[in-house]
């Protein structure tokens, strides 16, 4: 019994980790046949904007699971094809919503930081340091989301990013 057990367990690590892969495939499948549509770049702009640590093809199927929940919901209620198809648009437009939603709260934490943020830059620059080192004062002494902002500036000028596309 233990040795069997024991397969049984390495069967099914084996099958979730299959199940990942099928999964890793059809997102990366997903990200090819909408990356060319202007709609595919708005989104994930969004999903930076707003901070969510999701790929822009895992948002995708978010937004369609509850659009075709919502569908199946009012078809089972017995509805005209036009009020289930609105069902499922409003379903698929609710979390795009609350990206939205989500996006606009944080873009406003940023601009209400922003006088902070060029008063403690003009300070460390008055005071001899170099623009990397005043970024770097805003990251020890700034609030998120804007010392992560800087932060991830930081780090990619560390990676050989030039400056300006950094923070661009």
């Amino acid at each position: 019994n233990p040795h069997v057990g024991g397969t049984r367990r390495r069967a099914k690590k084996a099958s979730a980790r299959e199940r990942f892969e099928g999964a890793s495939g059809l997102l990366k499948a997903t990200e090819e046949a909408f990356a060319r549509f202007s709609f595919w770049g708005r989104l994930h702009a969004m999903l930076e904007r707003a901070d969510v640590p999701l790929r822009t093809a895992e948002f995708f199927y978010c937004m369609i699971v509850p659009g075709f929940l919502f569908g199946l919901i009012a078809a089972a209620m017995a509805t005209p094809p036009l009020v289930t198809l609105m069902a499922m648009v409003i379903g698929g437009l609710i979390p795009l919503m609350v990206l939205w939603w989500k996006a606009k709260r944080r873009i406003n934490k940023l601009d209400d930081q922003l006088p902070d943020l060029l008063i403690t830059m003009a300070a460390s620059l008055k005071a001899g340091h170099s623009f990397r080192q005043a970024m770097q004062a805003v990251v020890e002494e700034g609030a998120p989301p804007i010392s992560d902002e800087f932060k991830r500036v930081l780090t990619e000028a560390q990676l050989g990013r030039p400056i300006d596309d950094a923070l661009a």
